[in-house]
């Protein structure tokens, strides 16, 4: 998806995976372009993420620890990746800034996040969760025995994702996935191509776009 957007070969472009957890994209990231960073805000994914590097010999990856909000790298990539990330901050705009601005211009990025309206919430796996107030979700996941908190956990809609990337310098298409593993997702794909509104009760999104301009 993202490769046909790039404006050079992606075996010579510079990739950023914002919220990489344990390498889990990052490493194979690694064998398809020049060189690759991977951040998280969890120390001990980081430093599992390096220990699989160095068990791997690949030596174009580097990992940093860190929060997005400490992230201070501008124009430095060709490729933004925010796989199931923008749902894990609450200032998504604060976030996606950052993101950007790390991005060169006519760079590409990739987003991936949850629909805050799927019936089936996509980390506790609790039908509405989502849909209720903190408070009450709170006391829903406890109950449900699936932890003490719905905390880290902000997910958006299909509006919201949309009015988030219009209000930044950039061009964006939705993207159904290619290959679908499920006959459910085969149906929605079929669904969301014939008319971009059935995208409103997707269970998720994949965002694929292009940084048109510098971002202050």
């Amino acid at each position: 998806m993202v490769e046909p957007l790039l404006d050079k070969e992606l075996k010579d472009c510079r990739l950023l995976d914002m919220g990489s957890g344990g390498g889990r994209l990052s490493l194979p990231f690694a064998k398809r372009v020049k060189r690759v960073k991977g951040v998280d805000v969890v120390e001990r994914k980081i430093e599992r993420a390096r220990g699989k590097a160095a068990e791997r010999g690949v030596d174009n990856i580097d990992f940093e620890a860190s929060s997005v909000f400490d992230f201070e790298e501008k124009e430095n990539y060709d490729i933004v990746v925010m796989n199931d990330f923008i749902e894990h901050v609450q200032e998504h705009k604060r976030a996606l800034k950052i993101c950007l601005k790390a991005l060169k211009k006519e760079g590409v990025f990739y987003i991936s996040t949850n629909n805050r309206l799927w019936p089936i919430e996509g980390h506790r796996y609790l039908p509405f969760l989502s849909y209720l107030p903190k408070p009450l979700a709170h006391r829903y996941v406890r109950l449900a025995g699936r932890g003490e908190a719905y905390d880290n956990c902000f997910l958006l809609t299909y509006i919201e994702v949309k009015d988030l990337l219009n209000s930044f310098p950039v061009s964006y298409e939705f993207e159904p996935p290619k290959d679908p593993d499920y006959d459910l997702y085969r149906v929605g794909k079929k669904f969301v191509e014939f008319s971009e509104a059935f995208w409103m009760f997707a269970n998720a999104f994949q965002v694929v776009g292009k940084k048109l301009d510098s971002i202050e």
